[in-house]
């Protein structure tokens, strides 16, 4: 039985032809690795190079094949004959390329180098050798150039290494198209009222947004102009949001406010004041003393929680409060001076856009400004829809200079709703119950929306209302609440684009879009305004905080003080 070493071992050189030893493991006449010249090879075996002087392709060098794979070249003497028009241009070379320029003073180890590392007998490794300097690899990673480089050298010949070609130059950004002169109709910006003496050690910042339908109590803890803390609400009931309602004392009833009001309004519609911001400077003087008292309870609330030095202008407390930007100075002073008389300190009274802008900036939303850059801000309220835009300089304040309300807030799509709830209830209701389904229905709005947000295909809900009957189970699809508010979604986009041309601009002048409000939690809201504008908004996790918490950061963000 032949021996195991026989059996493994070829008789003859597989390089050369030379008769081999069974326990040789190279060959004594070219010094191939026996039965593994080719097969332990790190790069892949050329095909065998033609002889000196043997014609060639064009440029004196074979063209590697078209596969993405080490392959070594030998250049020629010979004159190869012109390409034909129908020749294929040569593929673009990738990876990195070796290139033998000399063998040096130890030819041999170098003769070695070339039959282990790329499988070349040794005639073919010394007619390279012979033909240096010659490119020897192509197509190679970094890793198997490196290695073959490093060990050419060792061997004392020189090499040069060339890696890939650089990529292209990233295209130019387009340059956008320079910007129109807006057409302004107003310049509305913030307005100091009072200079709070500076001191050290920590103050209070309140934001007082008053809405036409839900109002905010936002407060933050400052240093000089250093913000410690972000902002943070005041609570009612447990809820950062005080519905604007009141009812009076009377009837042997003490006075209620927010929440506990409005629960009262289908009862006593006559008792109970919603609105009243609206009527403010229109009628007797009523509606003046119904916020006063309104904003007495916010005060109290307020001191309960932070203590009394959150409202001692003294201490370096201070209030900045919210205001229509159409707002003539006498309604922002008469404003200011109700709050006043409620206990609170004003400072400032904001435009709703800019307590916006302060938010966005106070998040880091929005950039410093260079240069000048225009601000779409749309703000989605419950009595009506509010477009506004700002013009952002970078060594001035920023200013209001055009804004538009649209009277379809979310208290039209509550209606909406309310049309497609009484077709589930019985048709005639008590006046008594058709004011309680006004109120469910936008209790149902919001909830629907939010099982929408979160991907559920229908809504479910119970309603009590007629009083006294079991509770009705409402289902309502995403399909069909699409349906109901699909001329809503189309009229707001419709608003949206024709507002950006009331000022002479196109969509794509706008530097930033920002949706706030709570009409903006909508599930459709932002990819309505993306849809119509081209643009996608910012918009933060919770639209309808944000005029509150910007306000309570307005001065810091936007004013001197």
């Amino acid at each position: 039985m032949p021996h195991p070493a026989e059996s493994a071992t070829p008789k003859h050189c597989i390089s050369c032809g030379q008769p081999l030893n069974p326990q040789s493991c190279f060959c004594v006449r070219c010094g191939a690795r026996v039965g593994t010249a080719a097969a332990s090879t790190q790069f892949a075996a050329p095909p065998p190079p033609p002889a000196v002087g043997a014609a060639h392709s064009p440029g004196g060098v074979t063209p590697p094949p078209p596969a993405a794979r080490p392959v070594v070249q030998l250049p020629a003497k010979a004159t190869p004959p012109a390409a034909t028009p129908q020749s294929a241009p040569p593929a673009p070379l990738t990876g990195f390329q070796i290139t033998l320029q000399a063998a040096g003073p130890y030819r041999a180890r170098v003769l070695m180098i070339l039959q282990q590392s790329l499988g070349l007998n040794a005639a073919n490794a010394n007619a390279y050798i012979a033909s240096a300097p010659v490119l020897l690899a192509i197509g190679l990673n970094e890793d198997a150039a490196m290695r073959l480089r490093a060990a050419l050298v060792g061997a004392g010949a020189f090499v040069s290494i060339q890696g890939p070609p650089p990529p292209p130059p990233p295209a130019e950004e387009k340059a956008r198209p320079p910007k129109p002169e807006p057409v302004r109709k107003m310049a509305a910006t913030m307005r100091t009222l009072r200079e709070i003496p500076e001191r050290r050690g920590l103050r209070t910042v309140t934001g007082l947004a008053i809405g036409r339908t839900f109002s905010y109590l936002a407060y933050a803890r400052a240093e000089g102009r250093r913000l410690v803390a972000p902002p943070d609400f005041i609570r009612f009931d447990a809820r950062i949001l005080l519905p604007t309602a009141l009812k009076p004392a009377g009837g042997g009833s003490g006075e209620t406010v927010g929440l506990a009001a409005l629960a009262q309004w289908p009862r006593y519609p006559e008792d109970v004041r919603i609105g009243f911001l609206t009527e403010m400077g229109k009628d007797d003087g009523q509606s003046v003393i119904t916020l006063r008292s309104y904003l007495k309870a916010m005060a109290f609330r307020l001191a309960e929680v932070l203590g009394p030095d959150s409202l001692d202008a003294h201490s370096g407390s201070e209030t900045n409060i919210s205001i229509d930007p159409e707002w003539a100075d006498d309604m922002a002073r008469l404003l200011a001076t109700t709050a006043e008389d409620a206990g609170f300190p004003v400072a400032r009274v904001v435009p709703d856009p800019l307590a916006a802008l302060s938010f966005n900036l106070q998040k880091g939303l929005l950039k410093a400004v260079h240069g000048v850059e225009h601000i779409m801000v749309v703000d989605w309220g419950g009595q009506g829809l509010s477009i506004s835009f700002i013009e952002r300089c970078d060594d001035k304040e920023p200013v209001v200079f055009d804004t538009t309300d649209f009277p379809m807030g979310g208290m039209w799509l509550d209606m909406i709703i309310e049309n497609w709830l009484r077709q589930k209830l019985p048709e005639e209701l008590p006046d008594e119950d058709r004011r309680a389904l006004t109120l469910f229905a936008h209790d149902f709005k919001e909830e629907a929306s939010r099982s929408f947000a979160d991907g559920r295909t229908e809504h479910v809900q119970y309603c009590v209302t007629p009083a006294g009957t079991p509770p009705t189970r409402l289902v309502i699809t995403r399909s069909e609440m699409e349906s109901l508010l699909k001329d809503a979604k189309e009229q707001l986009q419709k608003i949206l684009v024709e507002a950006v041309v009331r000022i002479g601009f196109k969509p794509e002048h706008l530097d930033q879009i920002l949706l706030v409000g709570g009409g903006a939690r909508w599930y459709f809201a932002r990819e309505a305004v993306r849809t119509a504008l081209g643009r996608v908004p910012l918009m933060s996790p919770q639209p309808e905080e944000s005029i509150a918490r910007g306000l309570a950061v307005s001065g810091m963000m936007l004013g001197k003080g």
